[in-house]
Order: C-alpha cells, then sequence, then structure tokens
C-alpha cells in the first residue's frame, strides 16, 4: 500500500484542531474560524501525499468514472499494547505525570503535560474499566488519545498502553505520523512498545462526484445486494435517506453515507477544509458519498493479524478479503434483485457503479501478497498448541502405562510414537511446508536441506 501520507505537522494540526470538543475545553482554539462556505481561501491546508489519500493510478480505466478522483486512507487507528519501563527515565516523568494528576482532579480539568516538542493534554480521568485493562494516565495530543499505565506486564489481559487516533487526527495529522507521535511520547515518558494489536481499523473511500442517493441507495432500498451479514439497515432522518450500514460492530461494518452532508452538518470548518483539500480534489463537490469498512479485532484475529505492524502492512490483503467474491463476499450491490429462493445469488452480475468502486479500492489499495486465509482455532494461540501437544503426550504415556515425569520422557513417548506409527523425517517436513504455506509463515529462500557431508561422498 502507498504509506504516503497528506497530513498536517504536529505542530500546524495542533493550531488546526479548534472547535468544541465536546467538553469546551482541552484543545486550542482557532484564532479566525473558517466561514460557513468553506470552498474559498482555505489554501493555506496544504495537499501533501496521504495513505492513499492523493495517489493517481500510472494506467486508468477509461470506463471508470472514480479512479481519478476517488481517495482511500484509513479513517481510525485504534491498538492497544505493553509497554516495557525503563526506571532510568521512567521514574522522573512518573513523578511528574502523578502531580499533574493530582492537580487535575482537584481542579476538575484537564491540565498541560509538557514533553520535549509536544504540549500534551493531561486529563483527570484514566481509562479503561471492567473487562478493559486499566491505564490511569490519558495525555492528548492533536486529537490523538494515549493511555498508558506505570505497571510492568507481560499478559496482553493486563496491556499498560492503549492508543487512540479517530477519524478528526487521520484526516488532519494522519495515520502514519500520528503512530509517530505516539511512539515519541512513549519514549520520552522512558517506555519501548514492545508487543501491539489492533483494536480497530476504519479504512474508508471518498468518492466526490457520487451521489448516494441516485446511484446506490435505490439498489440497497429495492434489496440488489447480497452479504454475508445477518444486519442491514438504512438510516432515515429529517433529511430523508442518508445511508446505510451492513453488519454490526465489533467484527467487521460497512456504512455507506451521504460524506457532504455529513461534513456541512457535523463538523467544524478546519474539518471541511481538509476534506475539500484532502479528499475531494481541492473543491466543494455537488455529491460525495463515503464508503466505510469497520473492522474490529475480531475479525482481524480470524486471519493472523494480530500483530499492529503485521496488520497495516497487510492492507491490499484485508482490501482484497473484504470485496473478495469467492467464497462470498461480505456485501456487493446487484444489477437485480437476486433470487435467493433458489440460491441463484451468485449469477446476477455486480451494480456497474459498485464494480468500479471495488476496482478503485484494490487499484488504491496496492498489489496483495496472497489471500488470507482463517487460521485453525487451534493455531490462532501458541498457547493453545502447547496446551494440545501436552495433553497428547501425556494421554498417550498414560495409555502406555508409561511414567512421565520429565522433559527427556515426553520426548522418547514423542519418539516412541514417531516409530510406532510410521513417521519420518520427509513426512514431518512436507505437513510442515503445507501448514507453513496456510499460514503465510514460509520463507520459501531458506526451506531448503542443509548441507550433509554424506551427500558429498
Amino acid at each position: 500500500m502507498d504509506t504516503a501520507e497528506n497530513e498536517l505537522s504536529p505542530v500546524a494540526a495542533e493550531a488546526q484542531l479548534g472547535g468544541d470538543d465536546g467538553r469546551g475545553r482541552g484543545r486550542p482554539q482557532p484564532a479566525e474560524p473558517p466561514s460557513e462556505a468553506f470552498g474559498e481561501g482555505r489554501s493555506e491546508i496544504s495537499a501533501g501525499a496521504c495513505p492513499g489519500n492523493t495517489h493517481l493510478l500510472s494506467s486508468q480505466s477509461e470506463c471508470n468514472r472514480w479512479l481519478s478522483v476517488a481517495t482511500f486512507a484509513i479513517d481510525w487507528w485504534e491498538t492497544a499494547g505493553i509497554v516495557d519501563w525503563d526506571m532510568t527515565v521512567a521514574k522522573d516523568q512518573f513523578a511528574r505525570l502523578h502531580d499533574q494528576l493530582r492537580k487535575a482532579v482537584e481542579a476538575k480539568t484537564p491540565l498541560p503535560f509538557d514533553l520535549p516538542g509536544y504540549s500534551c493534554i493531561l486529563h483527570e480521568r484514566g481509562m479503561g474499566s471492567g473487562r478493559d485493562s486499566r491505564r490511569e494516565f490519558r495525555i492528548e495530543y492533536c486529537g490523538i488519545t494515549i493511555g498508558l499505565s506505570t505497571r510492568e506486564c507481560s499478559k496482553r489481559q493486563l496491556y499498560n498502553f492503549s492508543c487512540l487516533v479517530p477519524g478528526n487526527a487521520c484526516l488532519l495529522v494522519g495515520a502514519a505520523e500520528s503512530r509517530k507521535i505516539v511512539q515519541d511520547i512513549v519514549t520520552l515518558l522512558g517506555g519501548t512498545i514492545t508487543d501491539e494489536w489492533v483494536r480497530r481499523l476504519d479504512l474508508c473511500l471518498d468518492v466526490p462526484g457520487l451521489s448516494l442517493r441516485d446511484e446506490l441507495l435505490p439498489a440497497f432500498e429495492a434489496g440488489q445486494m447480497t452479504t454475508t451479514a445477518t444486519r442491514w439497515n438504512s438510516w432515515d432522518g429529517k433529511k430523508g435517506k442518508t445511508g446505510f450500514s451492513v453488519g454490526s460492530r465489533p467484527r467487521l461494518k460497512l456504512n455507506c453515507y451521504d460524506k457532504l452532508l455529513d461534513t456541512i452538518e457535523k463538523q467544524n470548518g478546519v474539518y471541511q477544509v481538509a476534506m475539500q483539500e484532502r479528499r475531494w480534489n481541492g473543491v466543494v463537490p455537488e455529491a460525495a458519498t463515503r464508503l466505510e469498512y469497520q473492522i474490529g479485532k475480531e475479525w482481524l484475529d480470524v486471519y493472523g493479524l494480530t500483530d499492529a505492524e503485521y496488520a497495516l502492512g497487510s492492507m491490499a490483503d484485508i482490501v482484497a478479503k473484504l470485496v473478495e467474491k469467492e467464497p462470498r463476499r461480505f456485501f456487493c450491490l446487484l444489477s437485480r434483485k437476486p433470487d435467493r429462493a433458489n440460491h441463484h445469488q451468485s449469477r446476477e452480475e455486480l451494480l456497474p457503479v459498485w464494480a468500479e468502486l471495488i476496482q478503485v479500492m484494490l487499484a488504491r489499495a496496492g498489489e496483495p501478497s496472497g489471500p488470507l486465509r482463517p487460521i485453525p482455532r487451534f493455531g490462532a494461540s501458541l498457547a493453545n498448541v502447547w496446551a494440545r501437544v501436552r495433553g497428547g503426550i501425556v494421554t498417550a504415556s498414560a495409555m502406555r502405562g508409561v511414567y512421565l515425569g520429565s522433559l527427556a520422557d515426553a520426548q522418547n513417548t514423542l519418539e516412541w510414537m514417531h516409530g510406532q506409527h510410521g513417521g519420518s523425517d520427509d513426512d514431518w517436513e512436507s505437513r510442515y511446508l503445507k501448514r507453513a504455506r496456510e499460514l503465510g509463515t514460509l520463507d520459501e529462500t531458506v526451506s531448503f536441506h542443509p548441507f550433509d557431508e554424506r551427500d558429498a561422498a
């Protein structure tokens, strides 16, 4: 995936992130908010490169109206993780954090917390409750929220770090730049992120010029669709139908809605300008639609995307999986209503505009490395694999009536079973190669037989 991002510098983003944050405090306000007509005089926000935001294809299909105008980007990035603390640095920073937190609690309001290069805000309340691991410090910078705990931990169930980059920050700062900022702040506090996984990832395709009401909603309302989801509904309100949803969080959900209306009615002037410059090619369109896939940890875990860096590097594979035809697409709009009674959904052709949007998403995301395959339940956790291996050896020893009291005894039992049931080195290797390919962990460059002196004889 193209990782260049259209981002404000941290200083510029901090200055631009004005408006009411829901509390009426905690963020710097713009000196002169943009006017309601946000289509003029906004060149001060640069249009650099954003992950997929301004990337144009070198070769574009003439039959696809949206290849040259649609933009693809991360619009929500939420992770949790484990931080190892270097107490030679963290000890003093912890003292500062605890002292400022006490003052914030007494004042009942967030207070500044400065680090070299970063003017942060420390909230009076931490993060996490119930099953969600508790983090006593909630630090905010440019709309990015970092949750931290001073405790040492090694288990994911007791994680001491979280990161939230919501839609506003993804647009104004950029997902990639936000991640760098988070890593810098954690480092300045004396920590190193040693394990990080995605809790929620939103991928959006913004299409200026596409009218939701004219080109997508009629087909949806007429039932011209197939989906693996069990829930779907259109959005109805004072302005009529403004979008539709398929599926439900926290696993996987698709929202398709009128982004022009959403931007004008719900967002502040800075956000409006950024949408114009970064997602709508510098102009305010007559219509604009957003396709937004909200992907949760449950969905990512099914395909082994349990590491944040790995998930980020697998963006093309994720998009390909979301829109693939086989075995069934998560959702697609069709040219006509399918014959569900006779199970002939697959015979219907895609709605032309939906086929175009799928083509754009695939082009923007990049070339997939290979199809994502569900990981067997027992393979999703090495702890589960170990439990099965250990249980099998113990059971085999008990069935034979052979005492097992050490690792050496377990190895003897394994060797006995290997010989008793026709095991061979070739069999082990062939089984390994097959499973490693399925899990995508096989390195073909090193999967060869080591040199054996007997072969040279």
